[in-house]
């Protein structure tokens, strides 16, 4: 009798991976955003629907629905993206963006996460040299292994490629066995 007079509610769920949606449109799960610069941060895949009927795109930071706010003019909500006027670090986060496409009688709702990370510029200026600085007068003895020390500190690269080159008589030394040590 009470099997009757309760309604029964059916839902039906798919999850679709990137591959299986077969859309090119989608970019890296992770963007590195210039700090200091005008960036900006797409809901990836809404242009592989855009055959389809859709809601406006909602966009989440860390949790949190992100909105249009008068303290923060250089964010704009524009379409699928978002528009930051000026980078701060403060940007970096993980952002979930959402929208509901309607296919025939089917309701779906899309969601994509991409993590933002900001960084600095890539350095300009040449490594700076700690120790020695200047010329340093070392004694050795013949025969005997002589230790070499050289401390320097790098500017930021986002693919680094730092490297010290030991030079004697302004050639660098190819055959002489150096270990190097980074710390």
């Amino acid at each position: 009798m009470i099997r009757k007079k309760i309604p029964c509610l059916k839902i039906l769920l798919e999850v679709h991976t990137k591959a299986e949606a077969k859309c090119s449109g989608y970019g890296t799960n992770t963007l590195y955003l210039l700090a200091d610069n005008g960036n900006s941060i797409a809901c990836q895949g809404t242009k592989c629907y855009n055959h389809i009927k859709k809601a406006d795109v909602r966009w989440y930071k860390d949790g949190r629905q992100l909105e249009y706010r008068k303290t923060r003019k250089s964010l704009k909500l524009v379409d699928s993206e978002i528009y930051l006027k000026t980078t701060y670090v403060l940007d970096a986060g993980i952002y979930v963006c959402d929208y509901t496409m309607f296919d025939n009688t089917t309701q779906w709702i899309m969601r994509t996460a991409v993590t933002v990370e900001v960084i600095a510029k890539n350095t300009i200026h040449p490594p700076n040299i700690l120790y020695p600085s200047g010329v340093a007068i070392l004694e050795a003895e013949l025969g005997k292994p002589l230790e070499l020390e050289c401390r320097v500190q790098f500017g930021f690269e986002r693919d680094p490629h730092q490297k010290v080159i030991w030079k004697r008589d302004n050639k660098e030394n190819m055959n002489e066995k150096l270990n190097q040590e980074t710390g």
